[in-house]
């Protein structure tokens, strides 16, 4: 589901009924409850009650979701506030007033760290959260008498949480003479955007930081495989056994081993022999969690039945989901992790990163919670909160990839990648799926993420059309991201883009005459986002390149004075370096 989507289902009225002509008191409307529930809960593009928001009743969950509610009021300026229900950790959500630009609002107030132990008097302050509202202010708005629609989406923007609730809505006029800090909608001013939080945490280590593509392997790993294609790779991610005879030809090799692991969809009690059979590619990782799991770990609902990771007949119905909050569930996972960093594994790529649905394994009597007050988020990020100070417990440090953005942004903190997967093109569809303004707008939000020393890869699944495949790697360079499509293009004419190496970004993201480009050490990608015109045009360039290869034509350009002339056809990408 994408796009705006049609809020309905809240039992409250869609209009803010009309005032006298003459400026009134503010105008207030209370949400009441709205009883939809949801299984998965965040993670679905759709408007639903937001697991452990207390009174969150108007909810808009991820960017594809939102609420609208027709606003009308004297003419005249207002402020808008948004009540939203407290929880136990911040959040962000945009406001669109009659069609125009999003403005990110965020609730900025203190809340309790989330990992550590917690004195009696934060435990009170934190159930305190659970009854506050927070007031935020989404802006100035100009209305003019008639019916105005409100837009409001969830954000998932900086340090926040992955939902949006709101409590109630608030019209406060502005006297006259007052200039607003933040306006909104109605061409009534300009629109202040504010700027994502600072990303804090050490920057990833240089090696990871030189790599330009990675590629993940899950299928048995052969000799030949590896001699012929994967040892060009700088990364490889999978499970690959016997592991240290593997680890070892790695390492000879100058590659870097990562080992796949989830914290999301393990096997079902009755089906674990299945990830420890001595040749399972997971046994590593499994064998000291099967040992450590208490009795029912996993996550049920409210009639006490297992919910599977995503459908219910996911692997024939064998997956379940660990439940975080269970006494001795994260000592477990962290052992598995451990055996994998022992094994000699260079790091971690934590595949799954979506907090699970609502556990009621207290209610029924399955097992116990270590922290009743807390949502799903909030445990999830205990736990990679710890995987985090477990790599980093290793001298050099080992590495951590996340398979989190789009799912749960919040735990970019922890990550030294932060992986994009069905960057462009997906896996589940034929063709595209994400248009060239998405491109530039997913740029723009990690540009912060990416100059702080943290990384960002865009995994393309291959659609084995050529034109796909160097579109989505030369947009992902465009954005000074990573690239990978799993090794999907081996023995394939895109393979060349694997091993190119264009070095250190030397360049903003540049615009001449509808191409977007962006310079390299050793050379540079460019971008035609126009679906119907071919466009030739000579580039500036910052350095002298002298003779470059167009990698997609296997022809010659040549510079001539500041200026490269390149020819990218319709809807196209291209890519250009030393000839190889």
């Amino acid at each position: 589901m994408t796009g705006w989507q049609l809020f309905s289902g809240i039992a409250i009225a869609a209009v803010l009924f009309a005032l006298a002509t003459e400026p009134g008191p503010a105008v207030t409307i209370e949400a009441e409850a709205f009883d939809d529930t949801c299984p998965e809960c965040l993670g679905v593009a759709d408007t639903r009650k937001a697991e452990g928001a207390s009174g969150g009743r108007i909810v808009a969950l991820r960017e594809s979701g939102w609420a609208e509610y027709q606003l009308r009021a004297a003419p005249g300026r207002y402020e808008l506030w948004l009540t939203c229900g407290g929880n136990s950790s911040q959040q962000a959500g945009a406001v669109s007033v009659n069609g125009g630009p999003k403005v990110l609002i965020r609730d900025e107030s203190k809340r309790l760290p989330l990992v550590g132990e917690y004195t009696p008097e934060q435990r009170a302050q934190l159930e305190e959260f659970a009854r506050t509202f927070n007031r935020l202010s989404a802006g100035v708005v100009k209305l003019a008498g008639e019916p105005v629609p409100l837009r409001i989406s969830h954000a998932g923007a900086g340090d926040y949480s992955a939902s949006f609730c709101v409590d109630k809505l608030e019209l406060v006029p502005v006297p006259a003479g007052t200039k607003p800090t933040i306006q909104i909608g109605t061409g009534f001013g300009e629109t202040r955007m504010y700027q994502l939080p600072k990303v804090e945490g050490r920057p990833a280590p240089a090696w990871l930081q030189e790599a330009e593509t990675l590629c993940g392997w899950y299928r048995p790993l052969k000799q030949d495989d590896f001699d012929d294609f994967l040892s060009k790779f700088s990364i490889i991610i999978g499970n690959p056994t016997p592991r240290q005879k593997w680890y070892e030809q790695f390492h000879q090799r100058g590659v870097k081993a990562i080992c796949y692991v989830t914290f999301r969809n393990w096997n079902k009690p009755e089906a674990a022999h299945k990830e420890l059979e001595p040749d399972a590619s997971r046994a590593t990782f499994f064998k000291p969690v099967y040992e450590a799991l208490p009795e029912h770990w996993y996550v049920v609902d409210e009639s006490g039945e297992r919910i599977s990771p995503f459908r219910p007949d996911y692997h024939h119905g064998e997956r379940a989901i660990p439940c975080l909050n269970c006494p001795g569930v994260i000592e477990a996972a962290l052992a598995g992790a451990k055996a994998e960093l022992d094994a000699g594994a260079d790091g971690l790529f934590v595949d799954n990163v979506w907090p699970c649905a609502k556990c009621y394994g207290a209610e029924v009597g399955w097992h116990e919670h270590i922290w009743p007050e807390f949502n799903s988020i909030s445990t999830y990020l205990q736990l990679m909160h710890r995987v985090r100070e477990l790599c980093d417990s290793y001298d050099p440090p080992k590495v951590l990839i996340m398979n989190n953005l789009g799912k749960m942004e919040v735990t970019k903190v922890y990550a030294d990648i932060s992986l994009r997967e069905s960057y462009i093109t997906s896996h589940a569809s034929k063709g595209r799926v994400n248009d060239f303004d998405y491109v530039l707008d997913t740029a723009r939000k990690w540009a912060p993420y990416i100059k702080a020393g943290r990384m960002v890869c865009g995994l393309s699944y291959s659609t084995g059309n050529k034109e796909d495949s160097y579109y989505t790697y030369a947009c992902a360079r465009l954005s000074d991201f990573m690239w990978t499509d799993w090794g999907a293009s081996k023995g394939k004419e895109t393979e060349i883009l694997y091993w190119l190496r264009l070095g250190e970004c030397i360049s903003d993201i540049h615009r001449r005459q509808g191409v977007y480009y962006r310079c390299f050490e050793n050379g540079f990608v460019g971008v035609n986002p126009d679906k119907e015109q071919t466009i030739s045009v000579p580039l500036r360039m910052p350095r002298q390149y002298g003779t470059l290869v167009d990698y997609y034509d296997d022809v010659e350009i040549v510079q001539h004075g500041k200026f490269i002339r390149v020819t990218i056809p319709p809807d196209s990408g291209r890519v250009y370096g030393p000839a190889l």
